[in-house]
């Protein structure tokens, strides 16, 4: 639209637009041999004129149109209701099919469903045979996923630090337009690889914008850094939940991975801390002058509180250091954090894999810890 101080918006309308809600599928996850009914809730002020599902299969251009009803026919179980309905028809195991819905009102108004400015524009699912009687989350990353190539082969030409564009789901659902990596240094091209998700903005993954899986290849019990984190927890100190998960690559399984929790201003609300507050991960340091750290909160580049912190921290005399933590440093997580490190046995944080958190409103720092692959 055009800006009009002082004038009516020019895109003001005489009525409002349809409202398309509550969009369903059933079933939920589907397998290859079950039609998928798509509904969802339509109102519109003016009435009601027609609504249309066009879905496309693997990604292709090309899109499939059909008319949702409302008829009482079908899959459509009650006429009249609001709730209008089509059907998809049966797909084979291992295929992403994305969906949009338009509903148009008796005045030629149309509202898209998700809108066209949602980061994903698809509504989606994904089609899966592969479901084995466990009580694991089953999780699926689809990269190429048409193609023949070995997941193996496929995984294994990601790389660290450049985000891949493919697919994640989880109980049929399907985020589409995900980025997904391999993570870590010193693990870092394991032949396991251990893995990073990052969702779209608006379209979390239960609460997650990122989503580490773990591989757990330098833990051949499997067990060492679940435990080190539930120690964390019992000693009170912030934690990251895992979970063991089944991960399957395009349709096939790929192994047992550990869902840690990506550390950011959830994690920090989760664990009872001011999520408004600095995060900072050390990729290289001791504290020292210059030491290397990424912004997790707040990712707007100032680490001006960081660096005054570390260049007071350095500069203080040893006689002073005591008056120096007791004024800036969060005194009894200090003596907590230490004790954790100790009865996890973990030698692997002093360098790195810590972080420091800088509650903004009690200007009080904290170190937290990370990676507890190495513990025990």
């Amino acid at each position: 639209a055009i800006i009009s101080p002082g004038a009516p918006n020019t895109a003001r309308l005489d009525h409002v637009p349809p409202f398309v809600t509550a969009v369903g599928r059933f079933p939920r996850e589907p397998g290859s041999s079950d039609s998928v009914w798509i509904s969802a809730k339509v109102r519109a002020e003016a009435g009601v004129q027609a609504v249309k599902l066009s879905y496309s299969v693997n990604g292709a251009a090309e899109t499939t149109s059909a008319d949702m009803v409302d008829d009482g026919f079908g899959g459509d179980s009650i006429g009249g209701d609001g709730v209008f309905g089509a059907s998809i028809p049966a797909q084979a195991h291992n295929t992403t099919v994305t969906f949009r819905i338009e509903a148009k009102d008796v005045k030629g108004t149309a509202t898209l469903s998700p809108p066209a400015k949602d980061p994903t524009g698809f509504h989606g699912f994904y089609v899966n045979d592969l479901k084995p009687g466990t009580p694991l989350p089953n999780y699926t990353l689809l990269l190429r996923h048409t193609t023949t190539t070995p997941p193996r082969s496929i995984m294994a030409g990601l790389n660290c630090s450049t985000w891949q564009i493919g697919s994640f789901a989880d109980h049929g659902d399907l985020y589409y337009n995900v980025g997904i990596r391999q993570r870590g240094q010193s693990v870092c091209g394991s032949t396991k690889p251990y893995l990073k998700v990052r969702f779209q903005r608006g379209r979390d993954f239960e609460g997650q914008h990122k989503l580490i899986l773990q591989s757990l290849w330098t833990d051949k019990s499997l067990v060492r850094e679940n435990m080190a984190w539930e120690m964390f927890e019992e000693v009170g100190m912030p934690d990251c939940r895992e979970e063991f998960v089944r991960l399957h690559v395009n349709g096939k399984y790929f192994g047992l991975y550990g869902a840690l929790e990506h550390p950011d201003h959830r994690f920090l609300d989760r664990n009872g801390l001011n999520p408004d507050g600095n995060l900072y991960k050390a990729t290289a340091s001791t504290e020292q002058v210059g030491g290397t750290y990424e912004k997790k909160t707040n990712e707007n580049g100032d680490m001006t509180d960081l660096r005054d912190f570390l260049a007071a921290l350095n500069g203080t005399r040893a006689p002073d250091l005591k008056a120096f933590f007791q004024a800036t440093v969060d005194e009894d997580h200090m003596i907590d954090y230490q004790l954790a490190q100790t009865l996890t046995n973990n030698s692997d944080y002093p360098h790195k894999n810590n972080y420091l958190y800088h509650d903004t409103e009690s200007m009080r720092w904290m170190p937290l810890t990370w990676d507890m692959d190495l513990t025990f």
